[in-house]
């Protein structure tokens, strides 16, 4: 049950069997600190089963790279036992019949945790050997031999290793895990990062009802904006908005200047759902008291250039729905000049607010300005994406648009070709709605300039 569980990630049965698993995995490692006081070891270890083609092409594609099971693995010390439950599997239609040979010989209790357990089984010459969920191993070689076995070798990682350390080192940086706020809080921050939605839910209400958390505004707060957030995804924004402002009202009341980033964080959320019910002008009230607290940060801290500038995105945004496009501009602009004074002028992250310019510069019939934002992204996405990208297809085309507005049409055709050669060599069919329009509009655009040439 447990295997199953792990293997299926049922994560509310994990949840329920996570006492089982904690004690199993210290039993594993009582017993293997028993093995080495008694200066007993194993070098190696063996496993026979079936393995599906696609998963045996991922372990043949990344010999070199790191391989971690997520189920309590089990093992033989006899190279005979396990090579015969591989053999069992050569009569199976829809698996593989794979050997692994398994080196232990860097035995780290940290990383990885094994013992010999055969002498608690019902088949103790068998030598069965178990290792805790998460073990980490090398793989060294993946080959298939005349008998039709496929035969892995394996290496058991040690703290040394030096790409399993950057590989933890990253994923304990980059997971937005709440670390100090106990195990149930990480597991259903993990399972959020995840897209585990539905067990993120799960186990933020059952931190609800911790009544320790009650007295708690900060952990409490936490745990409604992540509701918030995950109501919003479902599609359910009148629940996130009650959880994004119950988590706002508890922020500020408790230390609301050692909590002003999340706090705007949370506005500008609350914003977002107000846009995205029409409200465009509750939105704007909230995105206007989120950019003050990003650019004037509580207890000295120096402000942070990516918030204000998304800041300023976001209000164009509304701004721009809303019709009102001279403000809109103003904070596309603001958005773009924070961003060009922190960033290399090609980065990728000047795209967004030069098209948004750019766009709206089209929206406004102001064709020659456009024209001049759209080659600087042209300029920029040469520099971050292969030339026959869809991208440049839609860059093409809206510069020809341009070029045809103030007359200049033999330049608007040679736009337009280049729009159409990609989208024709694309993987798009040529009853897609992007390559038609493409088409009628180079063909437009040659009866117009065919037209308009002198008659010999």
């Amino acid at each position: 049950m447990l295997n199953r569980a792990l293997r299926l990630q049922e994560i509310d049965k994990l949840y329920h069997l996570r006492y089982f698993i904690r004690q199993l995995h210290e039993e594993l490692k009582h017993l293997h600190r028993e093995k080495i006081q008694q200066g007993k070891s194993v070098v190696c270890l063996y496993r026979g089963q079936g393995m599906q083609r696609e998963e045996l092409d991922k372990l043949r594609d990344s010999v070199g790279g790191l391989l971690s099971f997520n189920v309590f693995l089990s093992t033989s010390a006899d190279r005979a036992v396990a090579h015969m439950y591989a053999e069992t599997m050569l009569s199976a239609t829809d698996t593989l019949a794979v050997f692994m040979q398994i080196d232990v010989q860097a035995i780290s209790l940290e990383n990885n945790v094994f013992a010999d357990i055969g002498h608690l089984t019902r088949f103790p010459e068998e030598e069965e050997h178990l290792f805790s969920m998460g073990s980490v191993f090398r793989i060294l070689s993946v080959e298939s031999a005349i008998d039709g076995i496929y035969y892995v070798k394996l290496a058991l990682t040690s703290d040394q290793d030096e790409q399993l350390a950057h590989l933890k080192w990253f994923m304990s940086t980059t997971l937005n895990l709440t670390h100090r706020r106990g195990p149930l809080f990480r597991l259903a921050g993990l399972m959020q990062e995840m897209s585990q939605h539905f067990y993120a839910e799960y186990f933020y209400t059952i931190l609800l009802k911790d009544e320790t958390i009650q007295d708690q505004p900060s952990a409490l707060a936490s745990i409604y904006g992540n509701l918030g957030y995950l109501c919003k995804e479902k599609g359910n924004l009148h629940e996130a908005l009650n959880h994004y402002e119950l988590a706002l009202k508890l922020y500020e009341k408790d230390s609301p200047h050692d909590n002003d980033q999340t706090i705007a964080t949370l506005l500008s959320n609350i914003g977002g759902i107000y846009t995205a019910q029409g409200l465009f002008d509750r939105a704007v009230t909230n995105l206007e008291r989120a950019l003050m607290i990003d650019i004037h940060p509580a207890n000295g801290r120096i402000p942070n250039p990516q918030y204000i500038s998304t800041r300023y995105n976001e209000l164009g945004v509304i701004c721009e729905r809303m019709g009102r496009y001279a403000n809109a501009l103003n904070y596309y602009k603001q958005c773009l000049q924070i961003r060009l004074a922190n960033i290399p002028s090609n980065h990728p992250d000047l795209l967004a607010p030069y098209n948004n310019i750019a766009l709206l510069y089209d929206k406004l019939g102001q064709s020659e300005q456009a024209i001049d934002i759209y080659m600087r992204i042209l300029e920029i996405s040469t520099n971050s994406l292969p030339p026959n990208h869809l991208t440049f297809a839609t860059l093409y085309h809206n510069i020809a648009c341009n070029l045809e507005d103030i007359g200049q049409l033999n330049e608007a055709l040679i736009y337009a070709q280049k729009a159409f050669d990609i989208v024709e060599k694309s993987s798009l069919s040529s009853t897609h709605e992007i390559v038609l329009g493409n088409r009628h509009h180079l063909e437009r655009l040659q009866r117009i300039v065919s037209n308009s040439s002198p008659k010999n």
